[in-house]
């Protein structure tokens, strides 16, 4: 009995080793890429949620990159709102809200089926257009 429990210990270390321990976070980038409000497309990157990753951070606009309006003028990311959705089924999460300040804009959308989402953001006003970039991670707890 001894040996089969010391043989289970050493495989469970082993396993531990091999993989680490959980409770670590991790996480999957898929990049900057630019947008434009109100153009009809979809903005960013593809994103690919797993069940080891359901969880997806957005952020907007840091080191320079936006938002601006079409125009040039700076555009507080807190008026911006951006949804997930999925181009195959065509089910989208409720819009959200940029949280944070210039430099720091980000939103989360947790517990995410398995699939691929594309990112739809969208501005308060008909009047104007706004620019710059976004970029998502996928991630786990």
């Amino acid at each position: 009995m001894k040996k089969v429990l010391s043989v289970m210990g050493s495989l469970v270390l082993t396993v531990m080793a091999l993989f680490g321990f959980s409770g670590t976070a991790s996480a999957n980038s898929f990049g900057w890429t630019y947008f434009e409000t109100e153009d009809g497309k979809w903005d960013g990157n593809s994103i690919i949620t797993t069940y080891s990753q359901p969880n997806v951070e957005v952020h907007l606009g840091a080191d320079g990159r936006g938002p601006y309006t079409i125009g040039g003028t700076r555009v507080d990311g807190q008026t911006l709102r951006v949804r997930l959705c999925n181009p195959v089924t065509s089910a989208c999460t409720a819009y959200q809200y940029f949280g944070g300040s210039e430099g720091l804009y980000s939103t989360i959308f947790t517990g995410m089926k398995p699939a691929t989402y594309r990112l739809d953001v969208i501005d308060s006003s008909s009047s104007y257009r706004v620019k710059g970039y976004v970029e998502a991670a996928t991630f786990s707890w």
